[in-house]
């Protein structure tokens, strides 16, 4: 199979700030995502980023509300979206390439020209308190965010992103324009276009609509530094009838191409026929189990998550264990090698008609300073074989990997369950 492999160039732009684009054969058309790398991680008062990622939707200076909203409809059409995540805000849309100068224009409107109508910040309150209070009744069912928050360098919660109602009462339009002032600026703009569009094209676009961004100002380091994370192992107090479980295996150093074993892997042990899933459903402990791998700044994580009854989960990690000694013993089969490669493939093939995806890991990526894939990765796992693809395996599962254990239901106790230095020793390295 033919696949095309990524060709993304980072421009830097003549406006300021940074163009990732990618050239891709998406039909006439390309997919934006556009904005500035600061985000919640930035906020001197819970909810401030987040508040004005909401405000792009109602006036400009230009535009009042009718016109802006006649315009996203026109221009953005239903792909429009708008996120506030940890270290960066952005628009999102996917055009036709014919559009595209006039919504870089609409987007520096709304980025760079935005009002702030008393009237209507006092509305967009109550619907982000509203959108607060949903995200705290999902964290009462949920271990996610806690698992999360123990495995990485930073701690989150829907107060730090959205701000609780009294956070929400501080923010003025002058909390809002100081922000903007530090913050919104060329050192921090960026734009990822992964398109069929020409990169002359989407540069001349942008600098002739971003001209006019303020100089100045710098990115200040998060105020989620220097914090104190949860345990490795942590038994948690959630409105859930059957314990929910997450165990993740993190490596550092786990980069390029060495990360996309573990995919191998997670297919190897999921589905009707994967090896862990049969193990488990077969002996009746849990209905599923499934394993997946994540990808951080210069580490990566083998995760597994299932749902078992208090006096089953023991025994599922047991499964696990087998699992693991097996793996160890024998790596992944050939036919089971051969059938994820192909997976591999078609994935990238599949990527040329899915800009929307390239466009938000390409800006993810070069935010949070990940190295992109390249030529020579691809080409690198699709020429492993079966020796090097089992070394890694090994090494995933050596005394160097840390081991997070999230466990999260009603009237649960430490004592109900192994204790992370038993886990870890069934793990890694199998039961040796």
């Amino acid at each position: 199979m033919k696949i095309r492999l990524p060709k993304i160039k980072v421009v830097q732009l003549n406006c300021g700030g940074t163009l990732i684009y990618e050239k891709t054969n998406f039909n006439q058309a390309s997919s934006v995502r556009i904005g500035f790398s600061v985000g919640s991680a930035q906020n001197e008062i819970n909810g401030t980023a987040h508040f004005i990622e909401h405000m792009y939707n109602h006036c400009t200076k230009k535009r009042d509300k009718e016109t802006l909203v006649a315009d996203i409809k026109k221009y953005f059409g239903t792909s429009y979206n708008a996120g506030t995540w940890r270290f960066a805000t952005l628009i999102t849309f996917t055009r036709v390439n014919s559009l595209l100068d006039q919504c870089f224009e609409l987007a520096s409107d709304m980025l760079i020209n935005g009002d702030l109508d008393p009237k209507l910040m006092e509305s967009e309150r109550g619907v982000i308190l509203e959108e607060y209070k949903r995200k705290l009744d999902l964290q009462k069912t949920s271990i996610g965010i806690d698992h999360e928050n123990a495995m990485l360098e930073y701690i989150y919660s829907p107060q730090q992103t959205l701000g609780d109602e009294a956070d929400l009462a501080k923010i003025t339009p002058e909390v809002i324009n100081n922000f903007k002032s530090k913050y919104y600026n060329k050192q921090n703009f960026i734009v990822s276009v992964a398109g069929s569009e020409s990169l002359g094209k989407v540069k001349k676009y942008v600098e002739k609509h971003f001209a006019a961004l303020p100089s100045g100002g710098e990115c200040a380091p998060s105020t989620l530094q220097n914090i104190v994370k949860p345990s490795n192992m942590q038994v948690l107090e959630k409105e859930l009838d059957t314990p929910l479980v997450y165990i993740s295996l993190k490596c550092v150093g786990l980069n390029n191409p060495k990360h996309y074993t573990m995919g191998f892997l997670c297919e190897y042990l999921n589905g009707q026929n994967g090896k862990l899933f049969r193990l488990v459903r077969e002996s009746g402990l849990a209905y599923s189990i499934s394993a997946s791998r994540c990808h951080f700044t210069e580490s990566g994580s083998l995760d597994f998550s299932f749902k078992a009854s208090k006096e089953n989960v023991n025994k599922v990690i047991d499964k696990i264990s087998i699992v693991v000694d097996d793996i160890m013993a024998n790596g992944i089969p050939e036919d089971r090698i051969k059938q994820a490669k192909e997976n591999f493939e078609y994935s990238f093939k599949e990527s040329q008609t899915t800009n929307g995806r390239e466009a938000v890991y390409n800006a993810v990526s070069y935010i949070t300073k990940e190295p992109f894939t390249s030529q020579a990765d691809i080409k690198a796992v699709l020429d492993m074989d079966k020796q090097t693809i089992d070394s890694y395996m090994r090494e995933l599962f050596s005394k160097n990997t840390e081991v997070y254990v999230t466990i999260g239901g009603r009237g649960l106790k430490a004592s109900d369950f192994y204790d992370l230095k038993t886990i870890k020793k069934m793990i890694l390295k199998g039961n040796k």
